[in-house]
């Protein structure tokens, strides 16, 4: 793996980490604040708009990290092309609900509806910027614009509940928010493209939608079989038991933080590779990456859940453990990331074929392991789904790309960071680490657990490894000279 793309994906996935900390301590402040009905009641309306915001924007802005590094001159005019298609279909969405509500009477959130069509048309409305930013490797503006807008959402949502105690409230305080940061948006891109937005010919748009279309559809896949749980869930068991479904949920951020950290900065570089075996080089190297990162925080994750559950989000919470273990469980597959490859050559059409087959199990399976399961029985569902994916993504690469199953992945440097992790997690396996001193039991068997599994791959002698603590000692060695 290039040493500049180790750097990016390293500063990247620090940040989104960062990120998902400042995210995941708007729950953690918010369970205190809300009974566990009214926090149900929250994260039912962020279940639609996680739902419906991958059918608005249809990953067209996603597109630019795959344009713009091919034609650099064109930036602005690409950008305000995907502004337009973007308005085009939050539009048509919002349109669309508004007649099946009317039409049919189907209320899945009669109190809040029209508070989630107009978050939902500020949400995703001029919101290029990070894509933009990656397709130009701007890893520190993502990091910068990311992190002040969650914080600022973090700051309104816990302002608002605090002096309020009402769901509705806080839904009118983000609703605020989005539109202010739409009017700031308007202006900075406004003066940002002035003089330089070029034409394009007639067909570019048709060029993005190809390229964007058989992503979206795969993402809105992607996202039903991720979060139709939830939907069942709060239908056949309530809005409390959403909230633990929710929290439980909270595994995934992490760990999907790093992988799509390295996989953002990976496609463009890839992208701009004309060799289909260089680009299968590079993204070998990237999923020792994956591996080495994601490895011990499962492990971590699944071993400590039960006094992590506890401090951050109260012992009512306690039935989200076992959720927040499967969770953990269901993203090994993360460490493989076969979809960045058929980005890469541009075949994205298989993703709506793979992804409707796993949709089809999923909800076909879903209801009744629900049913028998519970909270868990949703994420064996999910388990499943994931797994045919993964083996079946594994097939098409290889058949795309012509290369030997066994060398698509370094299986054996894969293998010795895998033994490194069990190794690690021995040493936190005994009970005493939670049997009383409860969370500070768990960091100091999570210190201890990373200080052996750092032992342990230093004597792997994985070239990752030795890349990866380089680029750390150079961010930190850099910072007191910036400062």
């Amino acid at each position: 793996m290039k040493k500049g793309i180790a750097a990016q994906a390293l500063v990247l996935s620090i940040s989104r980490i960062v990120n998902q900390g400042l995210q995941i301590l708007s729950p953690v402040i918010l369970v205190r604040l809300l009974t566990v009905t009214q926090f149900g009641q929250y994260r039912e309306f962020l279940l639609y708009v996680t739902l419906l915001v991958p059918i608005c924007t249809l990953s067209i802005t996603n597109s630019l990290i795959y344009f713009v590094p091919r034609s650099p001159a064109r930036t602005w005019s690409l950008v305000r092309l995907s502004v337009i298609l973007v308005a085009c279909s939050t539009a048509l969405v919002v349109a669309g609900m508004v007649i099946v509500q009317a039409l049919s009477g189907w209320r899945f959130i009669a109190q809040y509806f029209w508070q989630l069509l107009l978050y939902l048309t500020l949400l995703t409305n001029i919101d290029f910027w990070e894509s933009l930013w990656l397709a130009q490797r701007r890893t520190s503006a993502v990091f910068a614009y990311t992190s002040s807008r969650l914080l600022a959402r973090l700051l309104v949502v816990i302002v608002a509940a605090a002096i309020s105690h009402d769901v509705g409230v806080i839904l009118a305080s983000l609703i605020v928010m989005e539109a202010l940061r739409v009017a700031i948006a308007a202006l900075a891109w406004r003066r940002l493209a002035r003089g330089q937005v070029v034409p394009l010919p007639p067909h570019e748009w048709r060029e993005q939608l190809h390229w964007a279309l058989p992503v979206a559809v795969a993402t809105v896949i992607a996202t039903v079989n991720d979060q139709v749980g939830g939907v069942f869930i709060v239908k056949i068991l309530g809005a409390a038991a959403l909230a633990q479904y929710a929290i439980g949920g909270y595994a995934q951020l992490v760990i999907s933080t790093v992988r799509n950290s390295v996989s953002d900065v990976l496609l463009p570089a890839m992208a701009g590779e004309q060799q289909v075996e260089r680009m299968i080089a590079m993204w070998k190297d990237a999923t020792v990456v994956f591996t080495l990162l994601l490895l011990p925080c499962i492990a971590l994750m699944i071993r400590f859940a039960d006094p992590l559950i506890a401090f951050a989000f109260s012992p009512r919470y306690h039935s989200a453990v076992p959720v927040f273990q499967a969770y953990a469980l269901t993203l090994v597959f993360a460490c493989f990331d076969f979809p960045v490859i058929l980005r890469a050559i541009n075949r994205t059409r298989v993703f709506i074929v793979v992804g409707i087959v796993t949709m089809i199990v999923n909800l076909a399976t879903l209801a009744f392991m629900t049913l028998w399961f519970g909270l868990v029985g949703a994420v064996a569902s999910l388990l499943l789904t994931r797994l045919i994916a993964f083996l079946w993504y594994y097939r098409l690469v290889v058949q795309f790309v012509g290369c030997a199953p066994r060398e698509l992945v370094r299986w054996k440097d894969a293998g010795k960071i895998t033994l490194a992790t069990l190794a690690a997690t021995l040493v936190v396996l005994p009970s005493f680490w939670t049997a009383r001193p409860g969370i500070l039991g768990a960091i100091a068997g999570s210190a201890c657990f990373v200080a052996c599994y750092a032992i342990a791959v230093h004597y792997c002698h994985i070239p990752e490894t030795r890349q990866l603590m380089l680029a750390v000692r150079k961010r930190l060695s850099n910072r007191p000279a910036q400062s």
